[in-house]
């Protein structure tokens, strides 16, 4: 944009508030395949997760923590693949913001540079589900 080479890496964004109801809405519904409801709309808490080919493209929430839909905007930016969670989607106990948005590739040499990247790996990875990313290590000799 503007002459720099860069990816447009944003994800739509809407909201309103009528009443004491706000709601808001991220992504696009263009394709959507399966949607899978969070909470109870009588409660005010309430969202909908539109999927198509098992990556989120759309949220739509009401009165849902902004941690959750933080998190939604970026399983939507980054296209993340949630087929390993989708039974747990629909859970108000399961926290979106613990799915991995993004997966860190490290290529491991060996000597020096191997074990500052195997203690990268090692800080990064803490629990199942307690990072921001997902990390993949492959060892290579060179």
């Amino acid at each position: 944009m503007l002459g720099f080479r860069q990816a447009y890496n944003e994800c739509s964004y809407f909201f309103s508030d009528l009443f004491d109801l706000t709601f808001e809405f991220f992504g696009d519904l263009e394709g959507i395949d399966e949607w899978i409801e969070r909470g109870a709309l009588i409660d005010k808490s309430f969202a909908l997760l539109y999927l198509k080919e098992d990556k989120l493209r759309a949220f739509f929430c009401i009165g849902r923590p902004p941690q959750e839909t933080k998190a939604a905007e970026s399983l939507i930016r980054h296209q993340v693949n949630l087929m390993p969670f989708k039974n747990l989607l629909g859970d108000l106990e399961f926290r979106l913001e613990d799915i991995p948005a993004q997966t860190v590739l490290i290529l491991q040499g060996g000597g020096a540079m191997g074990a500052f990247e195997c203690g990268v790996v090692q800080g990064a990875g803490g629990g199942r589900y307690s990072t921001r990313y997902r990390c993949r290590c492959i060892h290579r000799r060179f």
